[in-house]
């Protein structure tokens, strides 16, 4: 007589160890996601839009783009940024025109590689940019951001990209070439990475 057994995996990928670790346990997989515990196909993916012609002054970017970030600053108000391989573009949630905010990089030479690249992150009402290409980090101070960012005084240059931690500090990666590099500033100033016995930068 045929005995069905029932097989019930956990939700999840579990890769933290050896594959007998993992017993028990979903270790690969592609394209699949978990609804209500099982295991279901994601069911493809689709272009939504091929190009993107962002409003307002500045010529429309010629390239699609593949970064965004969104802050809500200590007033309440709430700001979009979004970059292609060339430009940078910011928004209050409010308004309907995006600004040009570019920092002066040099984009580079072939748009379709990762160089081309932005991350963004924020620091209370303070928003940063790194573009891979570049490296360097670029923070925008100015009044409801009217302008473009400028290179953050004595940050790490050559970075791979940034992000911030809700502790608010300010991380870079890959600084100086080194892929395996992490450092980050003093909390919640992004203008201090000497590691001192008077911050937290390191």
């Amino acid at each position: 007589m045929t005995k069905i057994v029932p097989i019930d995996l956990p939700p999840g990928l579990y890769r933290n160890g050896t594959e007998y670790e993992a017993k028990g346990r979903w270790r690969e997989g592609n394209m699949v996601r978990w609804h209500e515990g099982a295991m279901q196909p994601v069911n493809g993916n689709e272009t939504v839009r091929s190009s993107w012609t962002v409003p307002g002054p500045g010529a429309p970017p010629s390239y699609s783009f593949r970064s965004m970030d969104s802050w809500t600053r200590t007033n309440g108000d709430s700001w979009a940024i979004v970059g292609n391989y060339e430009k940078v573009y910011i928004r209050q949630d409010s308004q309907s025109t995006w600004r040009d905010a570019t920092p002066g990089v040099t984009p580079p030479a072939d748009a379709d590689t990762v160089d081309g690249s932005w991350t963004f992150a924020s620091l209370g009402d303070v928003p940063f940019a790194c573009l891979r290409a570049d490296g360097g980090i670029y923070e925008n101070v100015n009044t409801d951001y009217a302008g473009a960012f400028s290179a953050v005084s004595g940050a790490p240059t050559s970075c791979l990209g940034i992000f911030t931690s809700a502790e608010q500090f300010l991380f870079a990666l890959g600084d100086g070439g080194d892929g395996r590099s992490v450092r980050w500033s003093d909390r919640a100033d992004a203008g201090t990475w000497t590691a001192a016995a008077t911050n937290q930068a390191g």
